[in-house]
C-alpha cells in the first residue's frame, strides 16, 4: 500500500557468566525440608490455602560454619536468563497531511537456576524457574494539520501493564506482584519437627511468579500547536494535556502480605492526574 511502512522484529537476549556464593563448609545434605500452608485469601490464585513445600532450613549443628567460595555458576550446572520478544510497528501517511504511527510489543522474561540450587548450600527448588506473563503493550501516535488557523493537532495513546513492585518502567523485567508471607515457628515446627535454626520466622512468596499484575493502564495525551512568523523569527505556541481522561490506574502495589494480609496489594502509586502545560518554542 502507498505511504505505509511496516516493520516486524524478533529479539532475543540471553545472559551468562552467572556468579554463585558457595559455603564450602555446608552441603545440601545439611538442610532439613519443611512445608508451610499459604494463607486462605480469595485474591490468591485458587483462593490460597495450599501447602508449599520444597523449603529447607539449615541444621542447628551447622549454624555459624561459613567459608564462602565465590565462583561461576557453570561449575555446578546450568543457569539461564533469557528474553524473547516481538515488536511490530507501522507508519501511515494519509493524504491531507495526517500521520499515524505506532505498534505492539510483547515478550517474556525467563530465569532458571534449578540445576544449581540442589548443588550449592540451600537446595530449595521453590520458584527456581520463573516466567513473566506475556503482556502486550500498545503505543500509537498521530498528528494532523488542521485546514484553518495553521493549527496542528497531535496525540498519543499508551496501553500497558506496569511493574507492580518497581513502578512504571514497562520493560517486562518483572514477575508480577509477590505475596511475601512471614511464617513463624508455630506454623513450621509441625512439618520441620523443630524450630527454625535461622531465626523465629521465614519470609516466603506464596504466589507463583508471573500470575498477578495490576490492571492495564490506558493513557491519552494531546497537544495543540500553532506557528507564528515574526520576520526571521518563528514562534510555536503549544498546549499539552497529559492523561486527558484523568486515568487513576494503579502503578505500584504493596507486595508484603503481613500477618492478616490487610495491606497486601494496597496501591502505593497511581498514574499522575490530568496535567495542563503551556509552552513556546522560538527559532531564530
Amino acid at each position: 500500500m502507498p505511504r505505509v511502512a511496516i516493520e516486524v522484529s524478533y529479539n532475543r537476549r540471553s545472559y551468562g557468566n552467572f556468579i554463585v556464593n558457595d559455603n564450602t563448609l555446608v552441603s545440601p545434605a545439611d538442610y532439613d525440608p519443611y512445608c508451610i500452608t499459604s494463607p486462605v485469601d480469595s485474591r490468591f490464585p485458587d483462593g490460597g490455602g495450599q501447602q508449599i513445600c520444597g523449603l529447607f532450613d539449615l541444621k542447628p549443628s551447622k549454624v555459624g560454619q561459613v567459608d564462602t567460595l565465590r565462583t561461576y555458576a557453570g561449575k555446578y550446572g546450568d543457569q539461564t536468563e533469557t528474553w524473547n520478544g516481538i515488536d511490530a510497528t507501522t507508519q501511515i501517511r494519509f493524504q491531507g497531511g495526517a500521520t499515524l504511527q505506532g505498534g505492539v510489543s510483547l515478550g517474556r522474561q525467563t530465569t532458571d537456576n534449578c540445576d544449581i540450587v540442589g548443588k550449592v548450600d540451600n537446595p530449595s527448588p521453590y520458584q527456581c524457574h520463573r516466567e513473566s506473563a506475556l503482556l502486550p503493550q500498545v503505543k500509537l501516535m498521530g498528528s494532523y494539520q488542521l485546514p484553518w488557523w495553521d493549527l496542528r493537532l497531535s496525540g498519543t495513546f499508551q496501553s500497558q501493564v506496569p511493574d507492580p513492585v518497581g513502578g512504571a518502567n514497562f520493560d517486562y523485567n518483572y514477575f508480577g506482584l509477590p505475596a511475601n508471607y512471614v511464617a513463624g515457628n508455630a506454623q513450621i515446627i509441625p512439618s520441620l519437627g523443630r524450630p527454625l535454626s535461622s531465626g523465629g520466622n521465614v519470609t516466603v512468596n506464596v504466589v507463583e511468579a508471573g500470575t498477578l499484575y495490576p490492571g492495564r493502564t490506558n493513557q491519552f495525551d494531546m497537544r495543540v500547536a500553532k506557528r507564528f512568523t515574526l520576520g526571521s523569527t518563528r514562534l510555536q505556541g503549544m498546549l499539552d494535556l497529559y492523561n486527558l481522561f484523568n486515568s487513576n490506574n494503579v502503578l505500584r502495589m504493596n507486595g508484603a502480605y503481613g500477618s492478616d494480609g490487610a495491606a497486601w496489594a494496597r496501591p502505593q502509586a497511581i498514574v499522575p492526574g490530568r496535567l495542563l502545560k503551556l509552552g513556546a518554542q522560538i527559532s531564530f
